[in-house]
């Protein structure tokens, strides 16, 4: 089953807004002449390839859940969770610091899992979420904020 991560308005506008700075330094780079055509070049291609690398991590995010593993997507990042290695699940709470966050959303679950690991994410559909990971392994607890 895969479950879509949730888009907020903080994150469309930081996504957004930085990718927009981002094509108004390449524009301004051309409109000025501030360097060589080969600086502006490689300016436009780096400055691209970092609005296109925000994009794909935005657009792509996504959580599914197959026999016992919970996998992660954001963009080019992804892992595996062995659902049974699941301590607990914090739902409608938001880790601001820390650990790993394939997420675009505030408000969504953080996952304790193995001793010490963590991670956040943010499905659109939590209530769902939880309840096909607790089908898995009733021995998760859940905390609700």
């Amino acid at each position: 089953m895969i479950f879509k991560s949730k888009t907020d308005r903080l994150h469309q506008i930081l996504i957004g807004g930085t990718v927009i700075f981002l094509l108004l330094v390449i524009a301004l780079a051309w409109l000025n002449n501030s360097g060589t055509t080969s600086f502006n070049l490689w300016l436009t291609i780096l400055l691209l390839a970092i609005s296109g690398f925000l994009y794909w991590i935005y657009s792509e995010t996504y959580y599914r859940i197959s026999d016992t593993l919970l996998s992660y997507h954001a963009g080019p990042i992804s892992g595996k969770i062995d659902i049974l290695s699941i301590r607990e699940m914090q739902v409608n709470k938001t880790l601001w610091i820390g650990t790993l966050k394939p997420a675009t959303a505030l408000n969504g679950i953080i996952i304790h899992y193995n001793q010490l690991d963590t991670i956040y994410i943010s499905p659109t559909d939590k209530e769902n979420f939880v309840k096909t990971c607790l089908v898995i392994n009733p021995n998760i607890q859940i905390r609700n904020f």
